[in-house]
Order: C-alpha cells, then sequence, then structure tokens
C-alpha cells in the first residue's frame, strides 16, 4: 500500500515508479511526515503525474553520468583526443559538479563555473573548450532523458581574443 500511517500519527507515501532502464533496480519515491490522509493521496497524485511527464524526480550523480559520457565518447574519439577530455573533466569540471545531482545543475550554476574558470590562468580557448566539453556531456544527458533541457545553451561563451598585426610600410 503506498500511503501508510506511522506511529507518531503522520503519513508516509511510497511511491513504485516502475524500473530504471540502466540498473534494472526498481525506482521508489517516498515522501514523509504528511499530517494529513488528503495530503497524502494529493502527493501520491502529484508524484505519478510527474513520472507520467516524464519529469525527473530523483536525480542521478554528475559523476556518474560523466563516466557513461566517457565511455560514450571514447568509441568516437581518437586516443589522444579523449585523453585530454578526461584531463579536462578530471581536473575542472567534476570538482565543481561531481557531487551534485544531475537534475540540480541550473544556469545559475552555469554562470558561476564560468566565473570559477575567469580566475584560472589558462588561456580562452582551453576555458572555450571547458566550457564546450560541459555543454557537450549535458546534451547527452538530455539525450538520454537524465535532463529536460541543457543550461549551458543559455551560457555566453568566452570571447576570443582577436591578434592585432601591425604591418609597416
Amino acid at each position: 500500500m503506498p500511503i501508510k500511517k506511522m506511529p507518531d500519527g503522520t503519513y508516509k507515501v511510497d511511491v513504485s515508479l516502475g524500473f530504471d532502464q540502466l540498473t534494472n533496480k526498481r525506482k521508489r519515491t517516498t515522501r514523509r511526515g504528511i499530517k494529513t490522509l488528503k495530503e497524502a493521496k494529493e502527493i501520491e497524485r502529484e508524484l505519478l503525474n510527474k513520472y507520467a511527464n516524464n519529469e525527473n524526480i530523483t536525480g542521478v550523480k554528475t559523476s556518474v553520468i560523466i563516466n557513461e559520457y566517457l565511455e560514450y565518447s571514447s568509441v568516437n574519439d581518437k586516443p589522444n583526443s579523449h585523453l585530454k577530455k578526461e584531463n579536462v573533466f578530471k581536473n575542472y569540471i567534476i570538482p565543481f559538479f561531481g557531487n551534485m545531482k544531475i537534475n540540480e545543475i541550473t544556469s545559475v550554476h552555469a554562470r558561476k563555473f564560468k566565473e570559477s574558470l575567469i580566475n584560472l590562468y589558462i588561456s580562452n580557448n582551453y576555458k572555450r573548450y571547458i566550457i564546450s566539453m560541459t555543454s557537450s556531456f549535458l546534451n547527452y544527458a538530455v539525450k538520454y532523458n537524465y535532463i529536460n533541457k541543457n543550461p549551458f545553451k543559455q551560457i555566453d561563451n568566452f570571447k576570443k581574443k582577436k591578434l592585432k598585426c601591425n604591418i609597416g610600410l
């Protein structure tokens, strides 16, 4: 039974959301501490509607999706390119986003990530590469329905510095 009365008088809603395609484990979500049965039924209906509309209720850690993305991209990348990509994720992206759940990343986090790159002593070309790798992995997450939209789509990338040539005549 998905709604259960607890000994302290509150209600617990336990909803089964089917099975995870990756791990073949049952997906469940639980809400506790609900005061009335009417509220509990409303929350149960809301959770089932979110799942039916394919909205993310529970998120997967970003580091898990990054590892999955790196395995996916290793097939198409040359070895040196893949090594460079792994280093970018290991040194810049995982330290910033690794402990977050994928569905918690917003455009505000994307902006803060970009601002954190500003203080680093690396070229703007490399900063643009880091932003594009982050956006690429989030596009992968959108493609495989971990998130609904890529928050990095709204972030401007670093500008290219134009070289000035003084040609003396």
